[in-house]
């Protein structure tokens, strides 16, 4: 029986007492080498200090070797997650880039309106003119140019022309 199976610690305790009895034992155990074993009381063989410390060694490297590799699976599940979500905000990006829009009046009343199409990238948009408003108050009068007038190569007085008799300005 070999104390890599022992489960019951009693017996490993039992085992490492016997040792103390047989100082040869005892020697090899303690300095032996990493592949050696020894052959306690009752027939039992047990690895060296070494063996025991390697094997304890070579499980909790590889209780660390499989958490790196499980750690390491978790990252490259994330990294390729935000791989995707990285194209799908380009594919965005660039839709929003592309996207054109037009807008037309609509009549006074109308409800606004609005279309897209992805297909071509196009935004439409409909707004209404605003309702008239009312009249405002009257502004202050106007004042005509003044001009000279010629009248068949003579000039005339400057005044304000009012209007043309029969190509002669009449003026005010």
């Amino acid at each position: 029986m070999s104390c890599n199976s022992c489960q019951d610690m009693t017996e490993a305790y039992e085992t490492l007492v016997s040792l103390v009895k047989n100082a040869g034992v005892w020697d090899k155990f303690i300095n032996g080498g990493v592949n050696e074993t020894v052959t306690v009381a009752g027939g039992v063989v047990i690895p060296t200090l070494r063996g025991w410390l390697a094997a304890i060694d070579e499980r909790n490297s590889t209780a660390a070797e499989e958490a790196i590799a499980e750690g390491v699976a978790h990252i490259e599940g994330v990294k390729n997650y935000l791989l995707e979500v990285e194209k799908r905000v380009n594919a965005t990006a660039n839709t929003i880039k592309n996207t054109t829009a037009t807008a037309s009046a609509l009549e006074s009343g109308e409800a606004p309106t609005a279309d897209y199409d992805p297909e071509t990238g196009r935004l439409s948009l409909g707004i209404p003119a605003g309702p008239k408003g009312d009249t405002g108050p009257a502004g202050p009068p106007g004042t005509a140019p003044v001009m000279e007038v010629l009248d068949g190569g003579r000039a005339q007085e400057s005044g304000v022309v009012t209007e043309l008799d029969g190509g002669h300005a009449v003026n005010e």
